[in-house]
């Protein structure tokens, strides 16, 4: 009898951890916890609501940008034709929250075809921006190594 309590015990402590393991996710640098409607990063917790944490999701786990009809169809359940900005002001007040909360401005960019999760890390961009373009320097013709020009003394 007292196997059968440890063993039950085991058992439950192992749906536990495997039921916590399936609703977790990650998302470029963060981990979002389906359960507890969280998004983590570097020990911060944000709370979200279920639209937004589906909103994250959907666009997360498309390969191509997700336009807005597409976002009002899947996540919020449209099929209106009337125009609504419902979906641009939740992606507008989602960053928001990203930018107070972690500092992240790049977390949900857009494009001319829909809203995408950036996967790069933003000082990874930055780094290779247009204001830090490197300097390529050009050997001349014949010339085995670079050579430099003397200055002229006046």
């Amino acid at each position: 009898n007292k196997n059968l309590k440890i063993i039950e015990k085991i058992k439950i402590k192992f749906l536990k951890k495997k039921f916590n393991n399936q609703s977790q996710i990650k998302v470029k640098n963060y981990t979002i916890n389906i359960n507890s409607r969280q998004i983590i990063f570097e020990n911060k917790k944000l709370k979200l609501t279920e639209k937004e944490i589906n909103t994250i999701v959907y666009i997360s786990n498309s390969q191509q940008p997700v336009n807005p009809i597409e976002l009002q169809k899947k996540v919020w359940g449209y099929q209106s034709d009337l125009e609504t900005h419902t979906v641009e002001t939740h992606i507008y007040r989602l960053r928001k929250k990203f930018l107070n909360f972690f500092g992240d401005s790049d977390f949900i960019g857009s494009t001319k075809n829909g809203y995408k999760t950036n996967k790069k890390n933003p000082l990874i961009q930055k780094l290779f921006s247009k204001k830090y373009k490197p300097r390529i320097i050009k050997s001349k013709k014949g010339k085995g190594s670079f050579t430099r020009k003397k200055k002229v003394k006046d």
